[in-house]
């Protein structure tokens, strides 16, 4: 099922990784209610 209305965060997400790809370092923080599709995204 995709997620609707998080194009931002993927992008964000997706960009992050290919960066960690390249061998730059960073940190992803995902936080926020329950409920939220904290997990979902992620996933």
């Amino acid at each position: 099922m995709p997620l609707i209305g998080r194009e931002k965060e993927l992008s964000q997400l997706a960009g992050a990784c290919a960066g960690a790809r390249a061998g730059q370092g960073g940190v992803i923080l995902i936080s926020g209610e329950a409920g939220i599709g904290k997990s979902r995204l992620v996933q």
